[in-house]
């Protein structure tokens, strides 16, 4: 038997279980969009990272390249600047060899200047002295050309260094 209660009940329960169902798909519907739109999002900013990783990657190739370039051009200034350098010393050589003959001959000259048996004494000692200087000349040159090489090398290798390194800080820099 059925009383206006119990329909009451049962009608009530029915709309409340309607309802319910009604709202778990309407979430169940809004969850499913919500994550296809957050999954495009991040679809979205994967790929603007991807870009700018890729972007960034090509400038720093880029940079790089110019790095490689200048290095390359600094190896070829320091090539040339030691092959002149090198032709200089052997300039520099050759007329080294020539005032020491020039010396040695002039030295041999200044024997031979007097014939007389009193100045034989005098004459032997001035030849022996200009012997001495020569030898004292070429030794000093010697010497002096050791310190030029010396220094011409470590001036070279230094300018380059910090040339290497200002385009190095301003290739970061940027």
């Amino acid at each position: 038997m059925w009383t206006p209660l119990a329909s009451r009940l049962i009608a009530t329960t029915a709309i409340s279980i309607s309802l319910a169902a009604g709202a778990l798909y309407a979430y169940s519907s809004g969850k499913r969009s919500g994550t296809i739109a957050t999954q495009a999002q991040w679809n979205i900013e994967r790929l603007a990272q991807q870009t700018a990783r890729a972007n960034q990657e090509a400038k720093n190739r880029e940079i790089e390249q110019e790095l490689s370039d200048a290095v390359e051009i600094h190896a070829q200034e320091i090539a040339t600047a030691n092959a002149a350098r090198t032709a200089d010393r052997a300039a520099g050589a050759v007329v080294a060899v020539r005032l020491r003959d020039a010396a040695r001959a002039t030295a041999e000259l200044a024997g031979q200047i007097r014939a007389d048996a009193t100045a034989a004494g005098v004459r032997e000692a001035a030849a022996d002295a200009a012997r001495v200087l020569a030898d004292l000349r070429d030794e000093s040159d010697a010497r002096s050309g050791i310190l030029a090489r010396s220094l011409d090398g470590a001036h070279f290798a230094g300018a380059a260094c910090q040339r290497r390194y200002a385009e190095v800080r301003e290739a970061l820099a940027r």
